[in-house]
């Protein structure tokens, strides 16, 4: 801001960039039919202070102008022009690992490490089945004493900003997803720090229609609340993550009938279990899922990720249709592959049309007729 002592006035600089500044506006509230020394106008700017939206009591950037010669002063109000947000959203959902993991854990990893490095903003979400019983998670005994563990040091190490729960998560029962989600300081063995010992898993699991409560194992003592900033060890329904200054809110919900298809043990379902409709079962989650929506929208949050772990895109689908202010919704549990005719898929991909979902994104209508992707 450069004050014009004589003419009077403002004159207004963009200065992103030091070594180009860009005019902007010149502001002058100077009415030359009057004396320049009465304070019945604007004249002779010899003080400027600009207060940061933070500081001011308004919410808003403020510019103060003391004018020397009409002994007056103006406050303006400014208004930021909004500025392009790019978000890079690295996803996946069941890993599931096996045998192959070994070398895929590794290609995968790859993969996401030079994808990160193409874009300032990225975030990294996995859409649940993290692990499966099998000979890989079943391995972890022997090396750690708790089945799973190795599956959560790889997840840890691909760096997961959140995951959704889904159904393999029990495939052990919930004492043993405890086990793999809480820290362990005596839990010792490779690729564990043998000073701090068992961190647990560094990412959040985020569900809306578990209650955790109600079970006999510990991870009720993991829940926090909903709508903070992402801890690790942690159950919760959602999260706001920070990127790059940017509040990003991502929410999970897994699919109403999980008890027919996972061991839940004493776990409560917040959406009704019994049906396998899925027009029924869109309309469960979205009563569900849209209050934890709206406390994000409520907190001035106005980009939403929603991770589903629903078994069938359809679901997914109708989902999309009764949401209000989501702009994003990662499917998983379906294992349906999504792309357009010209990515390259692995040489193993046997899924073809109309079972590979053709293009990605699919885009759909929410119930106030805005895109979701």
């Amino acid at each position: 801001f450069v004050g014009l002592e004589r003419i009077g006035g403002v004159m207004v600089y963009n200065v992103t960039n030091p070594e180009t500044p860009e005019f902007v506006e010149y502001i002058n509230t100077r009415d030359f039919e009057q004396d320049p020394e009465t304070n019945l106008t604007d004249s002779g700017p010899e003080g400027l202070i600009f207060i940061s939206a933070e500081d001011s009591p308004n919410g808003k950037p403020l510019l103060i102008v003391s004018n020397e010669v009409s002994q007056t002063t103006n406050i303006f109000e400014i208004e930021v022009p909004p500025t392009n947000f790019t978000l890079q959203l690295l996803h996946a959902s069941d890993q599931e690992a096996g045998i192959p993991a070994l070398q895929d854990a590794i290609g995968f990893s790859a993969v996401m490490n030079a994808l990160s490095a193409r874009y300032d903003n990225t975030l990294k979400l996995a859409s649940g089945d993290l692990f499966i019983a099998g000979p890989f998670f079943n391995a972890s005994i022997d090396i750690y004493g708790q089945q799973g563990i190795a599956d959560i040091l790889i997840q840890n190490a691909l760096g997961w900003d959140a995951a959704a729960v889904g159904n393999h998560e029990f495939d052990a029962g919930t004492s043993a997803f405890y086990n793999m989600l809480a820290p362990n300081a005596t839990r010792q063995g490779v690729g564990i720090d043998p000073e701090t010992g068992y961190l647990g898993a560094l990412f959040p699991y985020l569900s809306t229609n578990l209650d955790y409560s109600t079970d006999s194992s510990n991870l009720k003592n993991l829940v926090v609340d909903s709508g903070k900033a992402p801890l690790p060890n942690s159950l919760t329904q959602s999260v706001v993550i920070d990127v790059n200054g940017e509040p990003v809110g991502v929410i999970g919900a897994v699919v109403p009938y999980l008890p027919a298809i996972a061991n839940i043990g004493g776990i409560t379902m917040l959406t009704d279990p019994t049906s396998r409709d899925i027009e029924i079962n869109a309309q469960l989650l979205a009563a569900n899922i849209q209050p934890f929506v709206d406390e994000l929208v409520n907190q001035g949050i106005n980009k939403i990720i929603l991770m589903t772990h629903l078994q069938e895109f359809e679901m997914e689908q109708a989902l999309a249709t009764k949401l209000t202010d989501v702009d994003i919704i990662m499917g998983g549990g379906s294992h349906r592959v999504m792309a357009n005719t010209d990515d390259p898929l692995r040489q193993d991909e046997i899924q073809t049309p109309p079972e590979l979902l053709q293009p990605y994104p699919q885009v759909f209508q929410d119930a106030d007729g805005n895109d979701v992707y």
